[in-house]
């Protein structure tokens, strides 16, 4: 991607309130610019803090911790790749937040989570999810 300026996102979904990421981590990337990252992070930080979810190997908590981090991961990789592997990243980031939804439908159906808390990490991976099918379009 040649410009680090930040992309339009048309969603169906309301906006929710993202805040950048915390300046505690020190040196601010250029991928962390992107509105992606921030709904990505916000999504990740979110069930986080989910107290009743345990993220113990072989848990649903386990898939979706590890399936939201890859989605983040993938996300940066596919902002500093070229080519064929940007779109193919972000593709598969897009994966990632799809297993992550589908995580958190299991936490909530297993009720772990609230359905308010499931509704709002559904609701960011989904924005996440546009956001990247357009990144991997433009790539």
């Amino acid at each position: 991607m040649s410009s680090n300026a930040p992309l339009a996102t048309a969603s169906p979904l309301p906006a929710a309130p993202i805040r950048a990421p915390s300046a505690a981590y020190g040196v601010s990337f250029p991928h962390e610019r992107l509105d992606t990252h921030r709904v990505l992070l916000a999504a990740y930080e979110a069930v986080m803090r989910w107290p009743g979810v345990a993220f113990s190997r072989g848990t649903a908590g386990d898939q979706l911790k590890r399936a939201l981090g890859s989605a983040l991961v993938r996300y940066a990789e596919g902002y500093y790749a070229q080519g064929g592997n940007q779109a193919s990243l972000w593709t598969s980031a897009r994966a990632s937040c799809g297993e992550s939804a589908t995580a958190v439908l299991v936490l909530g159906l297993e009720r772990r989570v609230s359905a308010a808390q499931a509704a709002e990490v559904r609701e960011l991976l989904g924005r996440a999810m546009c956001m990247l099918s357009r990144l991997s379009r433009r790539s």
